[in-house]
């Protein structure tokens, strides 16, 4: 419960159950990214941005999900994720 009192500390006002399951059942990124389970989140987020990457608003170009944050890893909201073309995508992660 350390983080909960951490996070009341930053100014946040309220803890989800997602928050709450994130901490109590972490997950393992590199499970988690092969599972089904991320494989249909990722999905649903690609149709939900009309398959355009967020940054340069290109079509047609492969796409990955990108996590925001990884607080709710496992149990993110939509807003934990953004959709990005590869190229943009590796900007993000400062690989170019």
């Amino acid at each position: 419960m350390k983080e909960i009192a951490a996070i009341m500390l930053l100014g946040i006002a309220f803890v989800t159950w997602r928050d709450v399951a994130a901490w109590l059942f972490p997950v393992d990124y590199e499970r988690y990214i092969r599972s089904e389970r991320w494989k249909r989140k990722a999905s649903a987020a690609r149709r939900s941005a009309g398959y355009r990457c967020h940054d340069c608003h290109t079509v047609g170009r492969p796409l990955d999900v990108h996590h925001k944050t990884y607080v709710r890893l496992g149990y993110e909201w939509w807003f934990d994720l953004v959709v990005l073309c590869r190229w943009c995508h590796r900007r993000r992660h400062g690989h170019l």
